[in-house]
């Protein structure tokens, strides 16, 4: 049996936009062999904190890790809405932690994830806040 090895393309701060796998998918035309297209597994699109954009999303493979390089918990708040790391778990709607801050940074709420801005920072473990400089933040 051939097992797939997928591909993550990520951005600058750690999003899985999309997931390829190596599998080929032949291509026909007119009955005629043509070319090999890749099988896309995942491919999303998000807002700010990582809640996917409806109609923008495809998970067809059911990958589980996404935004952030997290992990996407369909269980607890429906699917995509909910990501969990290693010291934290969050809502992607309310944009906020389910838990304190196990390590809080001065002036910064106990329970605001990328420093209220995900634009500029990530935290891929929850623990350590990361500029996209790679600047990091204990």
């Amino acid at each position: 049996m051939h097992r797939a090895y997928p591909r993550e393309p990520i951005n600058h701060l750690g999003n899985v936009l999309s997931t390829v796998s190596d599998r080929r998918l032949p291509q026909y035309a007119n009955g005629a062999f043509t070319h090999y297209e890749a099988e896309v597994a995942l491919a999303v699109d998000y807002y700010a904190f990582g809640m996917a954009m409806s109609g923008r999303s495809d998970n067809s493979g059911g990958y589980r890790r996404g935004f952030n390089g997290q992990e996407k918990e369909n269980e607890i708040a429906g699917v995509g809405n909910h990501n969990t790391a290693q010291f934290w778990e969050y809502d992607t709607r309310l944009r906020r932690r389910w838990n304190v801050d196990p390590k809080p940074i001065p002036s910064i709420s106990y329970y605001a994830i990328f420093a209220n801005n995900p634009i500029w920072f990530s935290d891929p473990d929850g623990g350590t806040l990361r500029f996209a400089g790679n600047f990091f933040f204990n």
